[in-house]
């Protein structure tokens, strides 16, 4: 077999392969960036309506839990200090039981259904972490999608044990430009 002569069909049967070769190499000549952060950047844009859906979803979520907070106070529930014995959560949980059998109870959250917009979120930020970032961009998918899934407890320090891992991820965020979820 002559392997100098290259006939019609070993060029068509190699062409897959070359195109295989130059993703990377067009990757980067159309957008400046490494085929794995293009990647990145595409699933950023997937990130970014869901992020601000969940951020959304915390402030309505934080509302309801003030005005149910209230709800139980006028029903009679003192401050935590006031009762003898542990029996706060016992008198917390009969009063629930009887808010929540009440017509005054409202059950509408307002927003997707938290399993729903977390298996969304946890689906694509497994897609997110299978891709080592090379940039500041597509790092920056990567710490959004961290923060956006686990930000409620990793920047706020009320959820850390004096580690510093609170105040990094305010820093990083701020450099990053990436908001900050409200506390869980």
């Amino acid at each position: 077999m002559n392997t100098a002569h290259l006939s019609r069909r070993r060029l068509l049967a190699s062409l897959p392969a070359m195109a295989a070769t130059m993703a990377p190499v067009a990757a980067r000549a159309l957008t400046g960036l490494p085929m794995g952060d293009v990647a990145l950047l595409a699933l950023g844009r997937k990130l970014e309506p869901l992020a601000a859906e969940i951020m959304a979803a915390r402030v309505i979520d934080e509302r309801h839990q003030e005005e149910f907070e209230t709800k139980l106070a006028s029903m009679g529930l003192k401050d935590e200090t006031e009762y003898p014995n542990d029996t706060y959560q016992e008198e917390r949980r009969r009063l629930c039981d009887e808010l929540f059998k009440s017509e005054d109870y409202d059950r509408e959250s307002g927003h997707r259904e938290w399993d729903e917009i977390h298996d969304e979120l946890f689906a694509l930020l497994d897609d997110i972490l299978d891709i080592q970032p090379t940039t500041l961009e597509g790092f920056t998918v990567l710490a959004a999608a961290i923060v956006t899934a686990h930000g409620d407890m990793l920047c706020h320090e009320e959820h850390e044990a004096g580690t510093g891992i609170a105040e990094f991820f305010r820093s990083m965020c701020g450099f990053l430009e990436i908001p900050i979820p409200p506390a869980a």
